[in-house]
């Protein structure tokens, strides 16, 4: 039942969520933040419940094994094995949800993006390109402070020591003492919840409206259901093989790209300037939007599944290769250490120690960066990029509701497919 709520979240793209809101209730900030809310689900959700699985069991297996209940076992041996992994997943999906933002903003849902809309209608690109740099700006404050998060739990800046001597507890209260790593831990945790409450503020969000409003909501989504097939069954099963297409090729291509540059992104792999050329790369490649990216290329190659593919393909390399670099850093140096020492070179090394324990993670990541790529190639439709997006354009613009019903089915099942072939590889390679 989780899987399938998890699924359902992340087979409607944001940009439908979007629509479905602002019919609802109205144009303002509220149907963004439901819409990237409800998104988001999807993403964390997956993500979350893959970092889950790949911790050991022998932790939870002596956990238990001294009487811990169920709850005492996940926080005592699970928990710190997958803050750093729930740090950086949680974090980069707010600068995806920065980005995303721009888009929502086309469909009235406030934030940025309307303003960016504007200025795109009307021809003014030299203040559309201010706007992407100031969302360039707060993501790469956004790095900053997700750098600084993970080498506080991972402890990469800081000397390794002993295992007898890394925790020293109070026995009177069985507690950790208050070390620089806990207050970092505690700062962080304080900062965030500050800023959630000045961004309630500043949004003038109320979360009752949104409950108050159930009934319109459900209204609005009934429109969309029953599906019907029949009216534009050609083109449904023509846009969503070319959509698959797509996806699937810049997949594989992002794929290739990604791992190298992934590699050269990690701390515990790279020196110090590739690390921060490398990442600062990355920086450039996530600060655009895809749809804007798409709308370059569909102004550079013309109208069609050339320009989609090309922007689903830089969106790629720079989605996964930040996946692949948070999941490097947290590699355990004591089994490169041990490679090393048997005579292993560096290359053997980062192959054996470092890519063969994160290949779980990898492939994950590779196949749920497939199911992206195909919502994202139904949202580049609507920019020219071709694919079931060009089908779902039209039928939103002449209200065709249960047409769109019907491409929100065949993406659901599209997702659902990947997800079901994610979890038999997984189960494979775990």
């Amino acid at each position: 039942m989780a899987r399938g709520i998890i699924v359902a979240c992340r087979s409607v793209p944001d940009l439908v969520f979007a629509i479905v809101f602002v019919e609802a209730l109205g144009i303002g900030v509220l149907p963004g933040v439901l819409a990237i809310g409800l998104h988001s689900v999807g993403m964390l959700g997956k993500l979350y419940a893959e970092g889950i699985e790949q911790v050991p069991e022998q932790p939870r297996q002596a956990v238990a094994a001294t009487g811990a209940s169920r709850l005492q076992n996940l926080a005592t041996s699970v928990l710190p094995q997958i803050l750093p992994s729930f740090s950086s997943v949680t974090l980069y999906r707010l600068d995806i949800n920065l980005r995303g933002s721009v888009i929502l903003g086309y469909v009235g849902a406030g934030g940025i993006g309307f303003l960016l809309n504007q200025y795109m209608d009307t021809l003014q690109f030299r203040a559309a390109i201010g706007i992407v740099i100031v969302i360039f700006a707060l993501i790469v404050a956004m790095e900053v402070a997700s750098a600084a998060i993970r080498r506080s739990l991972i402890g990469a800046d800081r000397p390794a020591k002993s295992v007898l001597t890394a925790i020293a507890f109070d026995r009177r209260t069985v507690r950790p003492p208050w070390t620089r790593a806990r207050i970092e831990g505690h700062a962080y945790t304080a900062s965030a919840l500050v800023l959630i409450a000045v961004s309630f503020w500043a949004t003038k969000v109320n979360p009752v409206q949104a409950v108050t409003s159930l009934r319109q909501i459900w209204d609005t989504v009934r429109l969309y259901f029953p599906p019907d097939f029949t009216t534009a069954r050609d083109s449904l099963i023509s846009g969503t093989l070319q959509s698959l297409s797509v996806a699937l090729v810049a997949t594989a291509i992002g794929f290739l790209l990604a791992v190298p540059i992934g590699l050269l992104a990690s701390r515990n792999i790279s020196d110090r300037w590739t690390y921060r050329s490398t990442r600062g790369f990355l920086l450039v490649i996530r600060a655009v939007p895809e749809l804007i990216l798409a709308i370059v290329f569909v102004v550079a190659v013309g109208l069609g599944l050339v320009a989609g593919t090309f922007a689903l393909i830089v969106g790629t390399i720079g989605f996964l290769s930040k996946l692949i670099a948070d999941g490097v850093e947290e590699v355990g140096p004591m089994p490169r250490e041990a490679v090393l020492s048997a005579g292993a070179t560096r290359m053997q090394e980062t192959a054996t120690a470092v890519i063969l324990p994160s290949a779980p993670a990898l492939v994950g990541n590779g196949l749920y960066m497939l199911d992206v790529n195909f919502r994202s190639a139904t949202i580049l439709g609507l920019v020219g990029g071709g694919g079931i997006g060009f089908l779902l354009q039209q039928s939103v613009q002449v209200l065709a509701y249960r047409t769109t019903g019907a491409i929100i089915i065949l993406t659901f099942a599209v997702v659902l497919a990947i997800e079901v072939i994610t979890s038999w590889v997984r189960k494979h390679l775990i």
